[in-house]
């Protein structure tokens, strides 16, 4: 199986960062055989570092890995993927272990680059507020018109490389035609996250 949301590349430093990922439910969950995502980053043709995380099923089975010692100013290339073991065979999670650890086709990857050293003042930077997606308006459904947003940010940061980007306002709503459609329990949520997360340009933007 392979990775159904992600690679996000969340906060990064001149010296760090954390990438976020979401895996999915595996054959012989029931049986204990849980869900892990394996991380391998390289600069250049170079192994750098390789974690595991636990991608737990209460957090719809999302996880998030850090990354630390990085060196400023510098692009690096991040391939993860998933792995299903049993509780006896759990890999070690949130430190360094030997890699590389992501194998198959299945592997998913991207590059980030780290923030220029810590003395350096100048930021270019994105900020964007509420994005109101109407999946269930009757009448019409235009989550893509509000996906093209990222896609003008994203030409931005091609030209002109952003330094960091902010979502500071809702990304879902939980009561998108108010009283008249509410979700209204977890698996609910966590599919209107799914399908906000899935769209093309917000994807290929925070990946």
């Amino acid at each position: 199986m392979t990775i159904t949301l992600g690679p996000i590349i969340g906060h990064t430093t001149d010296t760090s960062a954390k990438i976020w990922i979401r895996g999915a439910k595996g054959p012989n969950h029931a049986s204990r055989e849980f869900c892990y995502g394996a991380f391998d980053l390289y600069e250049g043709a170079n192994l750098v570092a390789s974690k595991y995380c636990f991608l737990k099923d209460y957090y719809d089975f999302t996880g998030v890995v850090s990354f630390d010692a990085l060196k400023a100013d510098t692009v690096y290339r991040l391939e993860c993927g998933l792995v299903y073991q049993r509780d006896a065979q759990a890999p070690a999670t949130d430190v360094l272990v030997q890699g590389p650890v992501v194998n198959g086709a299945e592997k998913i990857g991207t590059t980030f680059k780290t923030h220029r050293p810590s003395n350096d003042t100048t930021l270019n930077f994105v900020f964007g507020s509420c994005r109101y997606l109407y999946w269930d308006n009757f009448v019409l459904n235009d989550a893509e018109k509000g996906d093209k947003t990222f896609r003008s940010i994203f030409t931005q940061h091609q030209q002109n490389p952003l330094d960091f980007f902010l979502a500071v306002g809702d990304q879902v709503y939980a009561d998108p035609l108010n009283k008249l459609h509410e979700y209204s329990n977890f698996d609910e949520l966590c599919e209107i996250y799914r399908k906000s997360f899935k769209l093309a340009n917000i994807r290929e933007l925070m990946s």
